[in-house]
């Protein structure tokens, strides 16, 4: 328990600095990417179904091109030797910027390497492909959207298969690969110099630059992502969305490993100059394949994710996206095709195609389970206010004085008897230098809680709500992301009394969680009471 103490003394410490001096989290967003993505002219025409029947912060946009000739081109399909320039773009870029965006707000248009029938060494292809790039971008500038979202995945033609029959080596290769990259880079981020690139996989850790092309088919796409880094500049970040294995996660020990490897080894496709630029503006944002969790389809390795065991497919879904967005630096993303969130336009054939519907249709909760997962704090409260829920903890309110409550601090806290919110107790740790009382509770692993107090402060000293997981053997869980929460409280409207909360997901080895609420003062009449303190078990 000493080193509890002294641990919570330092970030208790920390905590209690000016609140600009430290690093704010940004807020976690989800994005929708799909066969339904939309043109602008149906989202200009629907913006107010979509936004009420699509429960995420974002969604991808298809851009299509108006050809002199009376084509059309997909703004997914402009890695070819065929111009696309911004009158082209006109038609889109117009109707995108009458559409009225109230809340989602976080978009990318949507673009890949299809056809992808340009060769590597043919520069006057690559003109066209980098002119292209830069066009999206300037319209996606132009339109307000987040950024570019781009799709290394190969539908036709592979402009990084190295060939070794034609006349170069891979060392030739390589480098024009990466040239190549230079090139598209600059192109895409002078055209938006601040956007987000948005890729659904950049780095792959098991990337070593071999040229047997067999072992890997985008032996080349390695080295055209050092070109994008060599001209990333500082106002640029790029999401990984590490596609595949963001897609095979399926458990909390699985999104932790993920995330750790990520972490240590994708550096290793860079080069050592890049390290720094690969650290401060490369997020983490694994996606999370939707079909999956409503059909079946033999021999898909992403469609055996259903056990028999598991019953309950929207909860299966709103854990895995939870933990997506946990481990995530900022974005995470899902990608659907056999349904649709909206049902109007290109998306009607989509109800037709393979037994495809409507996603709430085919997975009753699956929008709340999204949702959740995005805003678990605010659905947490909406659910409690609908079906109310008992505290596990015994005497949350101090009525009975510290019945239930161990002291684990320098001094118990007094009781201070009428001076609670609703007039009733509170724990008073006014004058205690480190005050700190705790209580266990039993937990489930895989079930959500809600743990949350107030307090009401005066002077200098800092409140705290603790929350720390143990295992069946009465071992603290100290695993790669399973973090020890330690919240401060935070103003709720006018009201005197701040407010401490969090929703938590119980790790697979947890058995109890360790509540404690404390203060630290620092000055002579510095105050603090502590009421309301609750955990409670949502699903």
């Amino acid at each position: 328990m000493k080193m509890l103490i002294l641990a919570l003394a330092l970030v208790v410490s920390l905590t209690a600095g000016a609140a600009e001096e430290f690093y704010q989290l940004p807020q976690k967003k989800l994005i929708e990417f799909s066969w339904a993505s939309p043109e602008p002219d149906f989202l200009r025409r629907n913006i107010e179904e979509i936004e009420r029947t699509c429960p995420y912060d974002g969604i991808g946009i298809r851009f299509m091109a108006q050809m002199p000739d009376g084509s059309r081109i997909d703004s997914r399909h402009m890695f070819s030797g065929t111009a696309v320039k911004r009158e082209h773009l006109a038609v889109s870029i117009d109707a995108l910027k009458q559409t009225p965006f109230r809340r989602l707000k976080e978009n990318f248009l949507m673009t890949g390497i299809v056809p992808g029938n340009v060769e590597l060494f043919d520069d006057k292809g690559w003109k066209v492909v980098c002119d292209n790039i830069a066009a999206l971008a300037s319209a996606a500038r132009e339109c307000g959207l987040r950024g570019l979202l781009f799709d290394g995945e190969v539908y036709e033609s592979n402009p990084f298969l190295y060939h070794p029959g034609k006349g170069y080596s891979f060392d030739d290769a390589a480098a024009r690969a990466r040239q190549r990259g230079r090139e598209f880079g600059k192109a895409a981020f002078s055209a938006y110099p601040d956007m987000v690139f948005f890729t659904f996989f950049a780095m792959n850790p098991r990337f070593r630059g071999e040229p047997d092309s067999h072992v890997e088919p985008f032996s080349l796409y390695g080295f055209f992502i050092m070109g994008l880094y060599d001209e990333l500049p500082p106002g640029v970040r790029i999401v990984d969305g590490c596609e595949t294995s963001g897609y095979a996660a399926e458990s909390e020990a699985s999104y932790r490993m993920l995330l750790e490897h990520y972490k240590l080894f994708a550096i290793r496709q860079l080069g050592k100059e890049h390290r720094a630029k690969f650290y401060a503006q490369t997020l983490f944002g694994p996606g999370t394949y939707l079909d999956p969790y409503v059909y079946k389809r033999p021999g898909n390795q992403y469609y055996e994710r259903l056990r028999p065991d598991i019953t309950d497919h929207a909860a299966y879904l709103r854990r895995n996206l939870f933990l997506a967005l946990s481990v995530s630096d900022e974005y995470a993303w899902t990608w659907g095709e056999y349904n649709a969130w909206w049902p109007s336009g290109r998306a009607q054939a989509l109800l037709e195609k393979d037994g495809g519907g409507i996603w709430e249709e085919k997975l009753p909760g699956i929008t709340a389970a999204v949702e959740f997962a995005r805003r678990p704090l605010e659905m947490a409260v909406k659910e409690r206010r609908k079906q109310p829920r008992p505290n596990l903890l015994v005497n949350g309110s101090f009525e009975e004085g510290m019945n239930a409550w161990s002291d684990a601090g320098t001094a118990p806290p007094k009781i201070g008897h009428g001076r609670g919110i609703e007039g009733g107790a509170a724990a008073d740790f006014s004058g205690i230098e480190d005050g700190l009382v705790i209580q266990q509770i039993k937990v489930q692993p895989g079930k959500f809680y809600y743990v949350g107090a107030l307090a009401k402060t005066a002077g200098n000293g800092v409140s705290y709500l603790l929350a720390r997981w143990v295992t069946p053997a009465g071992k603290w869980v100290q695993e790669f992301g399973v973090p020890d929460s330690v919240l401060t409280f935070q103003p709720t409207g006018d009201s005197d009394w701040k407010c401490a909360e969090e929703v938590f997901l119980a790790p697979e080895n947890a058995a109890h969680l360790l509540i404690g609420v404390g203060a630290k003062q620092r000055d002579k009449g510095d105050s603090a009471l502590i009421d309301k303190v609750e955990a409670v078990e949502l699903f």
